[in-house]
């Protein structure tokens, strides 16, 4: 049977509105917590989750990309897509398994982690829902309303619970089992709509899952896992290096600027996860002309979101982190300007390699890529952080990142050609340094309250943002303003 998937722009409603809550959910929770807790006790807490991710990593062993790949692929097939279903749920279970019970070893031997062990355990609810989540299902059909409701039921659970049950300082090992039991509560809300999507692929004969198969996706995964692991290392190894060769304090004032950073992050890579499915299949047809416009379209947006952010960063850094942090996390201001400029060079490299390289089958170099800058960081967070301590590894991962963006980006040039949206950020420049100089220069000067600082800024950064957007006749902007006038229009007609 024919499957038609959710068009681009209900899928990026969907995703938009996932990013939305991973961004209002966070803010609410965020301000309570760094009081509760402060530096030292969310340093701890965020260590043990470094340590964590590892582990989750192996749990996931780069499933997630190559099979909504794959399920993409054998979408039109309803006993393929079934077939390459029941292989990858094997292997996410026999992943799962191994990684726990690696996970349930090493924390009852290793000293330091066994004195904490309730923090690990709860933290570690983490790694075993990874067995019920059907993520790449859903992506992979194009039906990203259903991971926005998971997402929506679980962080609303997840506030919900910090305000009802953390009451002081001793309420972090309840704060690590809310982080643990609402990721597993997500993966099974996915994991039931899954079961009811795959009702409506009516196989019309049953292929056999067979060992050779099964051997043949593991291969395959071997390789995503690969660049997963060099990821994680330039991603999680800085904090779990901060914990290790300086302090947890130093890991509360490094991971909570990372953390906001991450929180915004979200909508700036959101549409890499949209895009995969459509260029998978203009590659498929080879149709470069489709490839090409859908990479312009991502950069552009990538521009769109990112370069604002990053200005308005670095105009009401001061004020955002005594708001939303307090003022034990003072020593995170000049962390949280300086990460700021990931939100563009992460962006960029999620469209080069999640949507051009991984789609291509460029899955060993891009693992390449990743391991070189990988061990870069490592190497850099071994000599900067014992002198410099979060500055450390802060330059770490900001050269680390700058490497795997401008390496893919030549990647990409080889395989498409020139992309000329990649040069003209001026429209989205232009105005965001008009709203940051509005900022610095005229509002700071006339309010002291940092509070009102905020309040004022941002209504103003935006409305000088949309203008200039507007006068520039920014591509995206006018598309967007034509599409919703020319609804109006109809609806009055």
């Amino acid at each position: 049977m024919a499957y038609k998937a959710d068009s681009i722009f209900k899928n990026q409603f969907f995703n938009f509105s996932m990013q939305i809550l991973n961004l209002i959910f966070p803010l609410l929770a965020i301000p309570y917590t760094t009081r509760l807790f402060g530096p030292e006790i969310l340093g701890e807490v965020n260590f043990a989750n470094s340590i964590v991710q590892y582990f989750v990593l192996i749990a996931a062993a780069g499933i997630p990309v190559y099979a909504t790949r794959e399920i993409a692929k054998a979408r039109d097939d309803a006993s393929l897509l079934r077939k390459k279903f029941k292989e990858f749920t094997i292997l996410q279970t026999v992943f799962t398994i191994v990684s726990l019970i690696a996970y349930i070893v090493i924390i009852l031997f290793l000293p330091r982690l066994r004195a904490n062990i309730y923090i690990y355990l709860f933290l570690g609810l983490q790694i075993f829902a990874n067995a019920f989540d059907f993520v790449w299902f859903l992506q992979g059909i194009e039906k990203y309303r259903y991971a926005a409701i998971a997402t929506f039921v679980s962080k609303l659970m997840n506030v919900v619970l910090i305000f009802a049950l953390l009451r002081n300082r001793s309420d972090y090992y309840i704060y690590a089992f809310i982080i643990g039991i609402t990721l597993l509560i997500n993966s099974i809300i996915k994991m039931i709509f899954t079961i009811k999507l795959l009702k409506n692929f009516e196989a019309q004969k049953s292929l056999e899952i067979n060992f050779n198969s099964i051997k043949m996706h593991v291969y395959a995964i071997l390789v995503f896992f690969l660049s997963n692991v060099a990821t994680k290392v330039y991603t999680a190894m800085d904090q779990t290096m901060l914990g290790m060769l300086d302090s947890t304090e130093s890991v509360g004032y490094y991971s909570m600027s990372i953390r906001l950073e991450k929180v915004i992050l979200t909508f700036v890579t959101s549409i890499a996860v949209v895009m995969i499915p459509r260029i998978s299949n203009s590659i498929k047809n080879n149709n470069i002309k489709d490839v090409k416009k859908y990479i312009g379209m991502s950069v552009n947006i990538v521009y769109l979101i990112a370069i604002p952010a990053i200005f308005g960063i670095l105009a009401i850094g001061e004020e955002i982190i005594p708001i939303f942090l307090g003022k034990e996390f003072l020593q995170s201001i000049s962390i949280f300007k300086m990460v700021s400029l990931l939100l563009l060079i992460i962006g960029l490299s999620n469209v080069f390699g999640m949507q051009v390289m991984i789609p291509y089958g460029k899955e060993k170099k891009f693992t390449l890529i990743l391991s070189l800058a990988a061990l870069a960081n490592f190497i850099i967070n071994l000599i900067l952080i014992p002198r410099l301590s979060y500055f450390g590894a802060t330059y770490a991962t900001i050269f680390a990142e700058l490497i795997v963006t401008v390496w893919m980006y030549f990647e990409v040039k080889k395989l498409v050609g020139h992309i000329p949206e990649i040069f003209r950020p001026w429209k989205m420049l232009i105005p965001s340094v008009l709203f940051y100089l509005i900022i610095k220069f005229v509002i700071k000067n006339m309010i002291t309250s940092d509070i009102l600082v905020i309040l004022v800024s941002v209504p103003v950064a935006g409305i000088v943002y949309g203008v200039g957007l507007i006068l520039l006749k920014e591509k995206i902007t006018m598309n967007v303003l034509n599409k919703i006038f020319g609804k109006l229009k109809k609806k009055h007609a």
